[in-house]
């Protein structure tokens, strides 16, 4: 009987602790989807006051698609992504500090970690890595097409296509919007998740969450394969700092990327043949930068390195 009690107390224990690393690793993501709607509103409202002031409405047109006009063609929304992304760098970064300091996570930023031939692996596998997902990406378009066509406008409407791309945008994508996502969900989803499962458990998780976040079929699918590297890299290195410049590298090259793979989507051998290097290159990344942090810990070098 006491056996019995016992074995219902373990179990008991057990399952709540998984409860609580499910919702303490969601709740980064509802802050962040919090984040983005109050600095939605905030700066459509601000936009508003603009164009009541500015503006010169034409009688018989609607004022909300006045309005509608005005915001897509001023670029306000650009500062939609920039209060969000400071708001969420903000309060990530307390978050970290505040558990850091608790001894909760174990995060490391250590620039030490970039020593070697640590970058151009970083850089390799981050054009490798966006090689690989530009083609899952164009497929989740062709077997999805309403899927691809929502995507398609999603990039128009955030000005992240068509050449007309702005300071602000880029600033945000390459560098802001990397920098937050990783302190979300490497830095404290994945490390809460970690907690109380193993490493594929724990970052099947975060992916799959990372992919969620970004509304949109398409890009949740390759973001959630970035993701699924992303947490590889952070479980084997513990730090921070070299998921955030892979994740810069991976945006920043996104663009260039996807124009050279135009050129060999109408010739199936070079398709084929770019997409099978870029797999093996992909390994070949992952496989020396495991060999490379073994090494750093088999000589006591810091392992939060």
């Amino acid at each position: 009987m006491a056996f019995g009690k016992d074995r219902d107390r373990v179990l008991e224990s057990f399952f709540m602790r998984k409860n609580r690393a499910y919702l303490l690793g969601l709740l980064p993501v509802l802050i962040l989807v919090i984040v983005q709607i109050a600095s939605s509103i905030a700066v459509t409202g601000w936009g508003m006051a603009w164009f009541l002031n500015v503006a010169d409405v034409k009688k018989g047109d609607s004022f909300f698609v006045q309005f509608s006009d005005f915001i897509n063609n001023s670029g306000i929304m650009d500062y939609v992504y920039l209060l969000y992304s400071f708001l969420g760098l903000l309060i990530m970064g307390l978050w970290i500090r505040s558990l850091k300091k608790k001894g909760s996570l174990g995060v490391s930023f250590k620039i030490q970690a970039l020593r070697g031939g640590m970058v151009p692996l970083l850089i390799l596998l981050a054009v490798s890595l966006q090689l690989v997902t530009d083609y899952v990406m164009q497929l989740s378009m062709v077997l999805l097409p309403e899927a691809g066509e929502k995507y398609s406008k999603l990039m128009e409407d955030a000005h992240l296509a068509g050449g007309q791309t702005s300071m602000i945008m880029i600033v945000y994508a390459c560098v802001l919007g990397p920098i937050l996502e990783e302190l979300a969900f490497r830095g404290i989803t994945f490390r809460y998740a970690r907690m109380s499962f193993n490493f594929w458990i724990a970052n099947i998780f975060q992916a799959v969450l990372f992919g969620a976040f970004h509304m949109n079929v398409i890009q949740g699918i390759y973001a959630g394969l970035l993701g699924l590297v992303l947490g590889y890299l952070f479980e084997k290195s513990g730090n921070l700092t070299i998921c955030i410049l892979v994740h810069m590298f991976f945006n920043s090259l996104s663009g260039m990327i996807s124009m050279v793979l135009g050129y060999t989507y109408e010739i199936p051998i070079l398709f084929g043949a770019v997409l099978l290097v870029s797999m093996i290159a992909t390994y070949f990344c992952l496989y020396m930068f495991t060999k490379m942090v073994s090494s750093w810990k088999g000589s006591n070098v810091d392992t939060t390195v």
